[in-house]
């Protein structure tokens, strides 16, 4: 009963075309046209821009989603120049019957994709690649919208920015159709930058995590830089090897944690290593012993400063300030001349590459950098009293038999491993089996390297940070799979072609 009827199709056009003749006359161009001069693709733009229901409008009176291009199939197809653009019409409102009725989203958001229709029958009409290419822009579009409102149906937090957005996202498609150029390329641009930062803005818990993964990656690397360039500067020095490993390792987190506070403590920090080791050499004359006297309050006060910021006990600090008070008495006792450089400014030309933070590779293995950082993630959490749960390595204390309530085809079984990582996309849902239950997630961050992602689940406060490879392999086990095996649009080509199969075995059954 809200069809649009023939007779409106032809005097919509006719008033386009007085419109139209209207504006050329105007601008001193020709005169009149006839509505007979608009090609089907013109027209369902027209239709698409000025006979789209509003959102209460796309429900029938029986509650159902409308499907206007089946509505106005012979309206349609009477315009239709062949049968192509005939045959194009009716898949395309065969694919809408599949979207609009798709379980997995939400009536509400499938009642906004159902305004689409008309663009994406006309883009169909000049465009075949919107049916073959599945990286086509609107289809793009159409998919992350529907997959990012199904991740949502637990996160209700969310859920009115979404909808803000996709009715901007309605508005804006409405004023246009399908032949301004690159139009679902710049939504679709605008759309993902929407959902980074929504599911950032939303939770706060998210946004801290999000930091402390930032600050751990910063921390690492210049933590392993750091080691890097202090082991090269301590080479052919006689070094204690209980110090040394101090210096290489705990002093240099101590840094690092410092670089992310402030700029002058770190500082500080980085210019008492050359004189830490000075103040260990032998003190052979009375002003070296003098200046030494004279620094040591300092040097201490820095050090229990760099000791607090690595949370070390008052018993392993006590430990460490003794080894080093003996080592003081030591350098003062002893009277044999010293190989090594002898003078403070000497030591601190030595370490001024160090001192002076001038830029190093690090050459460490790949294992040993994710190590490193997730060793500063856990400590910068703590820091923030975030208990965020890291997964970084998958238990298999369990047979997989016992993650039997994912089921997962062979097809799916074929894409999971390393491609699952590289599929990872903000606001998609995702099923993962652990503590002995199955969880529905959210994949609220990927970081640009793809080495870990954030994820949010049901009744759950705070998010979980997942290694990408651990969830690789819990993907190739079973342990987790995405909610959806394949986009909407992809869903509905995939129905269309089994219906069409179905129709073809039971004709061929019928003729037998």
């Amino acid at each position: 009963q809200n069809a649009i009827r023939l007779p409106d199709v032809h005097q919509m056009l006719e008033k386009l075309a007085l419109l139209e003749a209207a504006q050329k006359r105007l601008h001193g161009d020709e005169g009149p046209t006839s509505g007979a001069d608009f090609g089907l693709i013109q027209i369902v733009g027209k239709m698409h821009r000025q006979l789209t229901p509003d959102l209460n409008g796309m429900t029938s009176a029986h509650g159902e989603i409308r499907n206007l291009i089946q509505e106005n199939r012979t309206a349609l197809l009477h315009l239709a120049s062949g049968k192509d653009e005939q045959m194009t019409i009716d898949i395309i409102a065969m694919l809408f019957e599949f979207i609009v009725n798709d379980g997995l989203v939400p009536a509400d958001v499938r009642a906004q994709l159902g305004r689409w229709q008309f663009i994406v029958l006309q883009l169909a009409l000049s465009d075949e690649s919107l049916l073959t290419d599945d990286r086509h822009p609107a289809r793009l579009l159409m998919n992350r919208i529907a997959s990012v409102a199904l991740s949502l149906t637990s996160i209700e937090s969310s859920r009115e920015q979404f909808d803000i957005e996709l009715a901007r996202v309605v508005k804006t498609l409405l004023r246009y159709d399908s032949e301004v150029p690159d139009l679902f390329s710049r939504i679709l641009a605008r759309f993902e930058t929407f959902i980074v930062r929504m599911f950032r803005s939303t939770d706060p818990n998210v946004r801290l995590t999000i930091k402390a993964i930032g600050e751990a990656e910063i921390r690492s690397l210049r933590f392993l830089r750091g080691r890097e360039q202090m082991t090269k500067e301590l080479s052919g020095l006689l070094v204690e090897s209980y110090f040394q490993t101090f210096l290489e390792n705990d002093w240099v987190k101590a840094i690092c944690i410092a670089d992310g506070l402030d700029a002058r403590m770190a500082r500080r920090f980085r210019l008492l290593v050359p004189d830490l080791l000075w103040s260990l050499l032998p003190k052979m004359l009375e002003e070296d012993r003098e200046q030494l006297s004279s620094m040591l309050s300092g040097m201490l006060g820095n050090l229990r400063q760099g000791l607090e910021l690595l949370a070390w006990s008052p018993s392993k600090q006590k430990n460490f300030l003794d080894w080093l008070a003996n080592a003081h008495a030591k350098a003062l006792r002893e009277t044999a001349i010293s190989t090594s450089n002898n003078s403070l400014f000497e030591m601190h030309e030595r370490f001024e590459r160090f001192t002076d933070e001038s830029d190093g590779v690090s050459s460490e293995s790949i294992a040993e950098r994710e190590t490193c950082f997730h060793a500063f993630l856990r400590g910068y959490l703590n820091e923030l009293k975030l208990p965020v749960e890291i997964l970084d390595r998958v238990s298999h204390d369990e047979p997989v038999s016992e993650y039997g309530t994912i089921q997962l085809t062979d097809e799916i079984h074929l894409n999971a491993g390393a491609e699952n990582a590289q599929n990872l996309l903000c606001g998609m849902a995702i099923d993962m089996y652990f503590e002995k239950r199955l969880n529905r997630g959210c994949v609220a961050w990927v970081n640009a390297n793809l080495n870990n992602v954030i994820v949010r689940f049901d009744q759950q406060a705070y998010p979980m940070i997942i290694n990408t490879t651990v969830l690789n392999q819990m993907f190739s086990s079973g342990r987790a799979r995405f909610v959806e095996d394949d986009p909407i649009f992809d869903r509905a080509i995939h129905s269309l072609l089994q219906s069409a199969d179905a129709m073809d075995r039971d004709s061929l059954a019928t003729s037998v």
